[in-house]
């Protein structure tokens, strides 16, 4: 009887600390092949099937033809953080150049949905300085958005990326957010 105890004690501490509880204190990464990541990627494709014509939340594009065509779609999950309901990520739409997808899902009823998306290469931002770090705009566009979502699931702007960023300036938008990907990989290390 003890070691059925014991057991059952356990599979619940097993339970409670697995990436499934529900009640997290801190944003978790989803392991690769686990079910709840396998549904939030079939989520986020459902989604790109009607991007940017729904999940869009206003943003502009400086391309019309952002939409990435249905058929088999494969994603290189570059970030995936959960925290309870919510799921960001972030992944590049494999053998389409320049597809990257920063995307928010909810989790209702047992069913991810996404309840917005985003393509941070051909983005409009509302002023020119606030393309400079066009990641650090869009997190706080989607906060501000959602605001039951917590900012310590997206991931951290480093505080002197924009500052050289802003140095780095240039009419050239291609030559900025090149400069970007390259700071942002700099202080990565």
């Amino acid at each position: 009887m003890k070691r059925f105890a014991k057991l059952i004690f356990l599979i619940i501490v097993l339970f409670l600390t697995s990436e499934g509880f529900v009640f997290a204190k801190e944003p978790y990464t989803l392991s690769k092949g686990s079910l709840e990541r396998k549904e939030i990627l079939d989520a986020l494709r459902q989604g790109l099937k009607h991007f940017p014509d729904d999940y869009s939340l206003d943003f502009k594009y400086q391309r019309e033809d952002i939409k990435i065509k249905p058929g088999k779609i494969i994603f290189k999950v570059k970030y995936l953080k959960v925290l309870n309901q919510w799921a960001w990520i972030e992944a590049e739409v494999q053998d389409w150049c320049c597809a990257n997808i920063l995307a928010l899902l909810y989790k209702e009823n047992s069913k991810w949905t996404v309840k917005g998306m985003v393509n941070p290469h051909y983005v409009v931002c509302k002023d020119f300085t606030a393309c400079i770090d066009v990641k650090a705009y869009l997190y706080k566009t989607f906060t501000e958005q959602f605001p039951s979502v917590a900012p310590e699931m997206l991931p951290k702007v480093h505080p002197l990326r924009n500052a050289i960023l802003v140095n780095a300036i240039s009419d050239n938008d291609y030559y900025i957010r090149f400069i970007s990907n390259l700071v942002a990989n700099i202080l990565k290390k």
